[in-house]
């Protein structure tokens, strides 16, 4: 009897301790300070359930993020200076066994603003220094400016703005301009660079212009001379088109009048046949 009550006893801590174990070996994943972090911040992901000196893997979008050998059963994963790019799912796995927590979704929050800006201002000219300014960058930031649609230059922050020099500018240099942080989706205003040549565009060219135009007027008013010189002629062809139709309606309208006359003439002599021949009718009778 005493046999037996020592086997149950064994049997109930045995079961308790592997349900204990299980219990403690089942991971669970939390996130501090929040699920929604903002681009910049530091954030720390938890995974609990680990047994010591046990690896826990982090996963983040199904693959593989992190690992560290756990000291207890609560291991941290501090992510530093967080971006865009650490947007997304999360799941812990022992190693051991390995056994999976339940996912957590952190969500990236981007607050940067950044803006472009251009010196000089107005009209830019042929063989001048440009300087494109990207306001709004953090420090140790790799900031990229791009021309119509395609990274153009980068350089690394120092500070809230960086300086981009376009130095002796010639038409290779027009475009569209923006300017965009590495860390960050949002992108600048876009400025749009046009080269002058500032000798057409001083007042000294005034003659040259006046030429132009006067050859510009010149050419229009032999152009209008030529449209009327067509235009005449189109009338001539016109009239001379008029006329014969005019003509060859006459001459219809002659031989309309004649098909007519000899219809009504042919009518009329046989209605005199007609007569003549009931008279004779009407004498051979008496």
């Amino acid at each position: 009897m005493v046999l037996i009550i020592l086997y149950f006893i064994y049997t109930f801590e045995n079961t308790y301790k592997i349900m204990a174990q299980e219990t403690i070996i089942t991971p669970l994943i939390s996130v501090k300070p929040s699920s929604s972090i903002s681009v910049g911040n530091n954030i720390t992901i938890l995974c609990d359930g680990a047994m010591s000196e046990e690896t826990v893997i982090l996963y983040r979008n199904g693959k593989e993020f992190l690992r560290q050998r756990s000291s207890g059963s609560k291991t941290e994963f501090t992510i530093v200076d967080v971006s865009l790019k650490h947007q997304g799912n999360y799941f812990c796995m022992m190693q051991t066994n390995s056994r999976i927590s339940s996912h957590a979704r952190i969500t990236v929050i981007d607050h940067v603003s950044i803006s472009l800006s251009i010196t000089p201002k107005g009209s830019i000219f042929l063989g001048s220094n440009v300087k494109l300014q990207c306001n709004g960058t953090k420090s140790g930031e790799t900031v990229n400016l791009f021309k119509n649609g395609d990274l153009y230059k980068q350089k690394m922050a120092g500070g809230s703005v960086v300086e981009f020099s376009l130095n002796q500018v010639d038409t290779k240099h027009e475009g569209s301009y923006f300017c965009k942080m590495s860390s960050s989706s949002k992108i600048s205003n876009t400025i749009y660079i046009w080269i002058e040549d500032e000798q057409h565009s001083a007042s000294g060219s005034e003659s040259s212009v006046t030429k132009s135009l006067g050859s510009i007027m010149s050419e229009d008013s032999q152009s209008v001379l030529r449209r009327i010189d067509v235009i005449e002629e189109k009338k001539r062809d016109y009239t001379t088109g008029n006329m014969i139709r005019i003509s060859v309606a006459g001459v219809l309208l002659v031989l309309l009048m004649i098909v007519v006359s000899e219809h009504f003439y042919s009518r009329k002599k046989l209605k005199i046949q007609h007569n003549r021949h009931a008279a004779s009718n009407e004498y051979e009778l008496d």
